[in-house]
């Protein structure tokens, strides 16, 4: 889990820590899941916000491996899919929600919806 308030560029401690643990052995773990609060991709509202961190971080992501970033921030659901990575933004837990402001040919699913999401993990 990333806190995105703490800096997240290439050289503060938070991205050097991420780094060594996107390095470490998998041991019996299958997938490399990413859960932070603002997305690195999204058509909502803070979508286009220029995230100086997002470029680096997207960068580490496809190196390592990621196969899943979960994350919040706009209100409302979205799934793309970018370099073999699936992000989620599941945002729509109770504040008013918000709609699309541009379209990306990542974006797979967009819902201006309350929801919640459940994640589970079957096999392989």
């Amino acid at each position: 889990m990333l806190d995105y308030l703490s800096p997240l560029g290439k050289d503060s401690p938070q991205y050097k820590w991420l780094q060594a643990e996107l390095l470490a052995p998998a041991g019996a773990n299958k997938f490399k899941v990413i859960v932070m609060h603002k997305p690195l991709l999204s058509t909502g509202r803070h979508g286009d916000e220029g995230w100086r961190a997002a470029a680096d971080l997207e960068r580490l992501f496809k190196e390592r491996g990621v196969d899943l970033v979960l994350a919040g921030h706009d209100h409302d659901y979205e799934r793309l899919e970018k370099d073999g990575i699936v992000h989620i933004v599941a945002g729509g837990g109770g504040a008013p929600l918000r709609g699309q402001y541009f379209k990306n040919p990542h974006s797979k699913i967009f819902a201006s919806v309350h929801h919640y999401a459940l994640l589970s993990v079957c096999g392989e």
